[in-house]
């Protein structure tokens, strides 16, 4: 029988830690250990997503609070929101390993109630509704530069979106990255311990905690620069923040609430992206998301009213692509620490629960005809952003940056997935890592 790695593993490793005589040697980092993909392994993932699909139709039909072992997986729509609502008796299971990432410190995302709240509140207050126009204006910029200078080939995954979600990640918290790629590769080692690595995978755990040590120094630097030399980022309103008892915020628990948030971040948005385009190409809806973006970027100038149309109807593109293949596959976990019940079934203290996200977006109960990709559905955003007190910081500025990316992309002239080995889509762990399209480079006859 498998063995979820919450929470017996995870202590075990933090025991084996503590207790070792030296620490272990200094590594390169290579992000490579995850597992880099191949033919066959392509072959398998598909075979298992097909498959997932049609147990998830059948748990929602006849099982849908099924257990195996300690493991409980939720599969309606109803009963998902249900759980991932009800922070008081099924809690967000992250909190040790984001505390070994972090150097000791507590981060919201493995935090809940009032110390979730706190520090919650503190983020809201510094991530702001209003810095959306400024992202967006960084994030035509990069893009256009990387476009402009690749002549007219770019791997997509890594060096566009990849590339352009670490600079305006960089500016807008003001970590000054002068290795972008680097830190793109490690903010992902951190996410799969996180996100992807349910039954404790030792080689995942090293991997995240080799990249954290050098994430923790990037972040400290920040932090530092920011007493010293004060400017507009989220960390030197972090620094500047004040309590409503006038109390500043520990420097260590700004180095907490960065590392997590941009954990969320980059690897999320970057393996979102990656997914709205596999299900658009899955489907032959490439072409029309190329039309659409184009036609938002022709009028964007000479008509505005037109280009925000166009720009509706690529989001709408998108999301409809990220509900049929979600980033968070197939769905979040949540722990009971004591019993309770989903749905009228008593869950047993100590039980896992899959809150399978992928499952409720496709539940007939919620979504008419949910297999079919029908554009502009109404679609409840919370189930792909998180919802209730975990929903994601800035999902409405991440769904935002991810079109303003494709609307530059998809509307170069000729843009086309290059041929060969080059245009399938190329993973390290679950994280898209590389495809090539090519397009008419400017200034070209």
């Amino acid at each position: 029988m498998f063995e979820l790695k919450y929470f017996r593993l995870i202590d075990a490793y933090e025991r084996s830690e503590r207790e070792a005589a030296e620490p272990p040697p200094a590594r390169a980092f290579d992000i490579a250990e995850l597992g880099q993909d191949n033919t066959m392994k392509r072959a398998i993932t598909e075979v298992v997503r097909v498959a997932v699909l049609v147990i998830f139709k059948l748990l929602r039909a006849f099982c849908p609070v099924a257990r195996i072992g300690r493991l409980v997986i939720v599969s309606r729509h109803a009963d998902v929101r249900e759980v991932l609502l009800d922070r008081e008796h099924f809690q967000v299971p992250f909190g040790p390993e984001m505390r070994s990432l972090t150097g000791g410190a507590d981060f919201a995302l493995g935090l809940d109630g009032a110390a979730h709240d706190r520090q919650r509140a503190f983020l809201d207050a510094v991530v702001r509704k209003a810095d959306a126009t400024r992202i967006l204006e960084r994030t035509r910029y990069f893009t256009t530069a990387l476009l402009g200078n690749s002549g007219g080939r770019i791997d997509v995954m890594t060096d566009l979106f990849g590339r352009v979600l670490t600079e305006t990640c960089s500016e807008y918290f003001g970590l000054d990255l002068d290795e972008p790629h680097a830190f793109l590769d490690r903010s992902i080692g951190i996410s799969a311990l996180i996100f992807a690595d349910p039954f404790g995978n030792l080689k995942t755990r090293r991997l995240a905690m080799n990249g954290a040590q050098r994430v923790c120094y990037l972040v400290d630097r920040a932090i530092a620069r920011a007493h010293a030399l004060p400017r507009d980022s989220v960390i030197d309103r972090l620094v500047q923040f004040r309590d409503e008892h006038g109390a500043a915020i520990p420097d260590d628990e700004i180095r907490a609430m960065m590392i997590g948030t941009m954990t969320g971040l980059i690897p999320t948005n970057l393996l979102g992206a990656g997914k709205m385009l596999e299900e658009l190409m899955r489907r032959g809806l490439l072409q029309k998301a190329i039309e659409t973006a184009a036609a938002a970027e022709r009028h964007r100038e000479s008509d505005p009213p037109a280009a925000d149309r166009h720009r509706q109807a690529l989001r709408d593109l998108l999301f409809e692509a990220s509900r049929l293949n979600p980033a968070l596959f197939p769905g979040q976990w949540r722990f009971a620490p004591r019993a309770a019940t989903i749905a009228g079934k008593t869950i047993e203290a100590g039980s896992v629960i899959m809150v399978a996200t992928l499952s409720a977006l496709r539940d007939h109960r919620a979504f008419i005809a949910p297999d079919r990709f029908e554009a502009g559905r109404r679609i409840d955003p919370d189930l792909m952003f998180g919802t209730g007190s975990h929903r994601c910081l800035g999902a409405y500025l991440a769904m935002e940056q991810i079109t303003e990316i494709f609307q530059i992309l998809l509307a170069q002239p000729g843009i086309q997935v290059a041929r060969g080995a080059a245009g399938i889509m190329s993973h390290i762990g679950p994280y898209p890592r590389r495809l090539d399209m090519v397009f008419e480079p400017a200034g070209a006859p």
